[in-house]
């Protein structure tokens, strides 16, 4: 390439030293990491490979690099304004140093908080990691007691689902394949969340508790985004939900099991649509964008759950319909 980063696809670049003559590699590296540190090398042959994916309110990054010091001034962040919230996850080697007085030690496997709005030094090894930045907004919404665990390690164990979830995110990612920005964002804040609980949420009942509505809303978001489709199974969804298949089931038994809850889901939005007096679509159409392949089971799953006919809902002639076994 021999152009710095290389632009990809929207949102993400790419920098390599093993695009550079070898007298080179050290100085666009030191020029890379100046953006943002001011970086020491610590050992030699120096190799570096960077890749960005920024998505709204997610910054990715994800490095392979040689050993190296690096130090992020009060003064460096009020010129560049790099103000997010993040999580080092480290895949390989280790990191110590200081973030903002707080003394850390991390090893690969572990999952670092980092408060890039605050001054730090690290000393990386030879290493791998994803860094996870999250808009100041994004974490004030959904994380707002990370900043102040700033410095805090999670431990190989706790951290594992983190890294999963993360690399399958990154596939998708790289495959090109349709991502809702948002929903992206709302699931990456409760895998943090789930491994770096608020402060006092402490015991095994409590977290696992709180992981498990994580892991219901996840799983809930991906039906609401895909409720038209065919392709909508239980095996799609705790893929998508990064959970088991035995939990994706224990998770909605409450709600009467996965294939009833998508059913449901899908009723209530026809039920909406048919109520809408601006929606032009036949009450077949309606059901086919539902995710019913068969209207003579979608007209009478609909009368079984509101009392009345899809016909008699379009025609306004029953407005006193409620749902009986949707709920």
């Amino acid at each position: 390439m021999g152009s710095g980063f290389e632009q990809r696809a929207i949102r993400q670049a790419v920098f390599d030293t093993a695009d550079y003559p070898v007298g080179d590699r050290e100085r666009m590296f030191v020029h890379v990491y100046s953006l943002n540190v001011l970086v020491e090398i610590l050992a030699q042959p120096v190799h570096c490979r960077i890749e960005l994916c920024q998505l709204p309110r997610i910054h990715l990054r994800v490095a392979r690099t040689s050993a190296q010091r690096s130090v992020r001034l009060p003064e460096t962040i009020r010129m560049d304004r790099h103000d997010f919230v993040g999580i080092i996850l480290l895949q390989r080697g280790s990191i110590r140093g200081d973030l903002d007085g707080a003394k850390v030690e991390v090893a690969a496997g572990e999952a670092l908080v980092a408060d890039f709005g605050k001054p730090s030094l690290l000393e990386h090894s030879d290493h791998e990691l994803i860094t996870i930045g999250l808009d100041r907004a994004l974490v004030e919404e959904r994380l707002p007691w990370l900043p102040s665990v700033n410095g805090t390690v999670a431990d190989r164990q706790a951290a594992e689902p983190l890294f999963r979830h993360m690399q399958e995110l990154l596939d998708r990612i790289r495959a090109d394949r349709p991502l809702r920005p948002e929903i992206e964002a709302q699931a990456l804040a409760d895998w943090i969340a789930a491994v770096i609980p608020a402060p006092g949420e402490t015991t095994a009942t409590s977290r696992r508790a709180a992981d498990d509505g994580r892991a219901f809303d996840r799983a809930a978001a991906y039906i609401e985004c895909h409720l038209g489709s065919e392709d909508l199974q239980p095996s799609a969804i705790w893929k998508a939900a990064n959970v088991s298949r035995s939990r994706l089931y224990r998770l909605f038994a409450p709600v009467g099991g996965v294939a009833r809850y998508v059913i449901q889901q899908r009723l209530l939005r026809a039920h909406a649509a048919l109520t809408n007096p601006r929606d032009p679509r036949t009450i077949s159409a309606i059901a086919y964008d539902c995710g019913f392949t068969n209207v003579a089971h979608f007209a009478r799953a609909f009368r079984e759950a509101f009392g009345v006919t899809a016909s008699q809902v379009r025609s306004g002639s029953d407005t006193s319909a409620g749902a009986r076994n949707v709920a």
